[in-house]
């Protein structure tokens, strides 16, 4: 995942019929906060992913009408983009048919 955009996965267990889902991160029952849904259908979504609060495993538990139930788990990473630098203006500094360098910084 990108931090700053939405984190999506959907529960990657199959059966039928499927009567509960529910999903963990790192042992804790979600969702914990409002960033955090949980949809009938599985899938869990994480608004506006941030790097340290939502790494880690998630786990999706599913369990059926006569209590059968399976788990799997999804380990998440979410990077941060890299920064680039404003370019410096060169425009009066040159003219028409002048060469250039331009370099660019990335933090």
């Amino acid at each position: 995942a990108v931090a700053g955009s939405d984190l999506v996965i959907k529960c990657p267990v199959a059966g039928y019929p499927i009567e509960s889902i529910v999903w963990e991160q790192d042992g804790n029952v979600l969702p914990v906060n409002r960033r955090q849904r949980v949809y009938a259908n599985g899938t869990l979504v994480v608004e506006q992913a941030q790097r340290h609060a939502d790494a880690g495993t998630y786990t999706c538990q599913a369990q059926n009408r006569q209590r059968n139930s399976a788990r799997r788990d999804v380990e998440v990473q979410v990077i941060v983009p890299p920064k680039i630098m404003p370019i410096q203006s060169m425009t009066n500094l040159l003219r028409e048919g002048m060469r250039a360098a331009i370099s660019c910084q990335i933090l």
